[in-house]
């Protein structure tokens, strides 16, 4: 797709302009879990194919180490390593989503997209991909740019929050207590809560 203005820079380089082999290479550095992990995967490839083909794509690995590459990727990311041998049609949606989490670490990226990642999945399996995602961050040091509609949940876990409406920035805040612009302040309003005559739950209460 072409863009229409403005630039993506990666240590001084527009992404944007990158072209051939060149942009391939980039693309190593930035990767990508989905919103809905039960379509983000070939069904008929196994959980060890599904890990390690970016490696394979870029010829970093050979079909003999695949294996044990990805039982160590699984255990990075909490899953028991049989799970290698297993479809993703027969695990759960948050198994699956820590799958994803798994592909997308193994090219051991600077970034990784997660675009509405968790909003597919029940707020108890939301909560332990969260968990999953900061302890991951801590550990590799990778960066997330992180992509939802839950600003309580974006203020627990994101250090900067950019509010967009149609397509355009309205809004920058570190902290929820500093949102003023009004479209911010419907998307609080929004936030569920089981508490009558509340209208928004503290960050801090979210998983609570």
């Amino acid at each position: 797709y072409t863009m229409d203005s403005g630039r993506i820079l990666l240590h001084g380089k527009d992404m944007t302009a990158l072209k051939g082999e060149e942009f391939r290479q980039a693309r190593k550095n930035i990767q990508m879990v989905f919103q809905d992990p039960s379509t983000a995967f070939d069904p008929k490839q196994r959980v060890r194919d599904i890990i390690c083909e970016p490696l394979m794509n870029y010829g970093l690995i050979g079909k003999e180490k695949g294996d044990e590459k990805a039982r160590e990727m699984l255990r990075l990311v909490d899953l028991p390593e049989e799970f290698a041998d297993r479809y993703p049609n027969s695990m759960s949606g948050g198994q699956r989503q820590r799958i994803a989490v798994a592909r997308a670490l193994v090219l051991k990226p600077e970034i990784i997209i997660c675009d509405e990642a968790t909003s597919a999945l029940d707020m108890s399996v939301q909560k332990t991909v969260i968990e999953l995602l900061h302890r991951l961050q801590l550990e590799t040091g990778v960066a997330y740019f992180f992509i939802c509609h839950d600003l309580a949940l974006a203020n627990m876990f994101c250090d900067n929050i950019v509010v967009m409406q149609h397509g355009r920035v309205v809004e920058k805040i570190k902290d929820l207590s500093e949102a003023k612009d009004p479209y911010s302040r419907k998307l609080l309003a929004s936030v569920f809560t089981i508490e009558e005559g509340k209208n928004k739950v503290l960050p801090d209460e979210l998983f609570g």
